[in-house]
C-alpha cells in the first residue's frame, strides 16, 4: 500500500516555533520548547495522517475471518488503516445462491457499509469468487468510490453480466 502524502505543519508562539513534518511513516518534530500548542499540533498531525480505508470480500464458502492474517499485517505496518471485512453470503450460502443474487447482496452491503463508515475513497481487496462479485459490483455501481481494486485468485476472464 502506498504511504499517505507528506504533510508538514508549523506553529509560532511568541518566539518559539514548532514544526512537525510527516512523510511516509516517519514523524520529524522540531521544537525549541514544549507547550500546550505543541500538544495541539501533534494531535492535528495524528488526526490528518491516515491511510485510505480497505474493504475486504471473502471467496466462496468463506467468511470475513479469511482476511484476519492480512488485516493483522496491514495493521502492524500501516497503523490506523480502517479495514472492513464484508459478511455476505458466507459459507454454504455462497455455493447455492445465484451469482446474480450474490452480486446484488454485495452492492447493497457495500453501499450500506461505506455510507456509514467511509467518507472518501477506499480500496477493495477480494478473493476468488468474492473478486468476481466485487468486480461485478464496481461495474454496476455508478456511486462507488473505489480507488483501487485488488483481485486475489479471481477468475477475471469476462465474468461481467452474471
Amino acid at each position: 500500500l502506498p504511504p499517505p502524502p507528506s504533510r508538514s505543519f508549523s506553529l509560532t508562539q511568541g518566539r518559539q516555533e514548532y514544526s512537525v513534518q510527516c512523510a511516509d511513516t516517519m514523524l520529524t518534530i522540531n521544537m525549541g520548547g514544549v507547550g500546550t500548542s505543541f500538544l495541539l499540533l501533534s494531535v492535528l498531525v495524528i488526526a490528518t495522517h491516515a491511510y485510505i480505508p480497505i474493504v475486504f470480500m471473502h471467496g466462496v464458502n468463506g467468511s470475513p475471518d479469511d482476511f484476519n492474517n492480512m488485516r493483522a499485517y496491514i495493521a502492524q505496518h500501516h497503523p490506523g488503516t480502517d479495514m472492513i471485512a464484508l459478511d455476505i453470503d458466507r459459507g454454504d450460502e455462497s455455493l447455492w445462491k445465484s451469482m446474480y443474487d450474490q452480486s446484488r447482496d454485495f452492492i447493497e452491503k457495500l453501499r450500506e457499509v461505506t455510507s456509514q463508515n467511509i467518507t472518501g475513497p477506499y480500496h477493495i481487496i477480494a478473493h476468488s469468487q468474492g473478486a468476481l462479485l466485487a468486480r461485478s459490483g464496481i461495474e454496476e455501481m455508478d456511486d462507488h468510490r473505489v480507488q483501487k481494486f485488488i483481485s486475489i485468485a479471481g477468475p477475471q476472464q469476462g465474468q461481467y453480466g452474471i
